[in-house]
């Protein structure tokens, strides 16, 4: 799906380089083994701990793609993590759920979204979360729903959980 390799080996190569991921960070919450800590921490953390290995700061985050799980604790512990992470910044910070159009894609998820969030970042554009009537008032983001927003993004952030509390978190940055 992906092609990473060094900055220096795509450039000799005169490959098309959409992002270069500069941090990344992975935790874990599990309370048992499907599902993740209803608190959020450990997703903050790894966001914070993803932020400070790329050497950025909350504000210079422009989008946040979300695992979005679908499910109310899944998506409200996620939306607790982004609140923890970012403070007063949550609310302002767009965010979507790519595999909303596409289904969950289970290992091949975190590919997909950091495909998706490199074309976001490409054509300055954040696609909706689909099928969202209204969002529940526990959750507190700015969660992209109705049509897509025109936006310049110059760094996004993609997070990944999968069961039992694994918490993934990549940096990109538009190239």
């Amino acid at each position: 799906m992906l092609i990473l390799e060094p900055l220096e080996r795509a450039e000799k190569r005169n490959a098309r380089v959409y992002a270069n991921i500069i941090g990344y960070a992975t935790t874990t919450d599990g309370e048992d083994r499907i599902n993740p800590s209803e608190d959020g921490v450990e997703l903050s953390n790894a966001i914070l701990i993803a932020l400070e290995d790329a050497g950025l700061k909350p504000a210079d985050i422009g989008y946040i793609c979300l695992d979005g799980a679908g499910s109310r604790m899944g998506d409200l512990s996620e939306a607790r993590a982004i609140n923890l992470a970012f403070g007063d910044l949550a609310m302002e910070i767009p965010c979507s759920v790519p595999k909303s159009v596409f289904g969950n894609m289970l290992g091949a998820s975190g590919s997909l979204d950091v495909i998706a969030t490199c074309l976001m970042m490409e054509n300055n554009i954040i696609t909706p979360t689909i099928n969202v009537d209204d969002i529940d008032e526990e959750c507190k983001i700015n969660l992209v729903i109705g049509k897509a927003l025109e936006k310049d993004i110059k760094n996004a952030i993609v997070i990944s959980r999968g069961r039992g509390g694994i918490n993934a978190v990549l940096v990109l940055q538009k190239q």
